[in-house]
């Protein structure tokens, strides 16, 4: 596993504007990270979301099962009890956790309370890749730059899934 972003304390954070906290971006691999597949049914504070770019996974939450395939993603609201049913060798995937601050000043990630999947398009997997490369270089202004896209990301998903502002 690659924690990509971290979100930094405090209101210096793109994030904290909208009520985010305590977000993580990580790049995880069912080979080198199959003990993070959480296979046991459990539940979060905050929302977790995962992007699938190879390989599959198939999620259950709530009675219902996801297959979510390389170009889909699943958004987790909080709470929702969940776990991966099963997945392919291989799979790859990247992995938003972060949880809301109770009376934010923009309702946006407040509302949410089901599972949201959808396919995600050519600019999502561009975003994936700049926020890739800009980790691996590290040059000095990488974690801005992250930390954007990592923020252009999130929103776009829940746009994505439906989600109305």
């Amino acid at each position: 596993m690659k924690i990509l972003y971290k979100q930094g304390s405090g209101e210096s954070s793109l994030f904290y504007n909208f009520g985010i906290e305590n977000l993580y971006l990580k790049e995880i691999s069912e080979v080198s990270d199959s003990r993070l597949v959480t296979k046991k049914e459990h539940s979060h504070a905050g929302y977790e979301i995962h992007i699938v770019t190879e390989g599959e996974q198939i999620y259950e939450t709530s009675g219902e099962k996801y297959l979510v395939q390389s170009g889909s993603f699943i958004i987790i609201p909080p709470r929702a009890r969940h776990c991966v049913a099963s997945s392919l060798p291989g799979s790859r995937k990247y992995s938003i956790t972060f949880s809301v601050r109770k009376n934010s000043a923009d309702p946006f990630f407040e509302q949410q309370t089901k599972v949201l999947f959808g396919k995600y398009d050519s600019e999502i997997a561009y975003i994936l890749q700049k926020i890739s490369e800009e980790y691996r270089y590290a040059r000095v202004l990488s974690s801005l730059l992250v930390e954007n896209s990592a923020f252009e990301l999130t929103v776009k998903l829940f746009r994505l899934a439906g989600f109305e502002e």
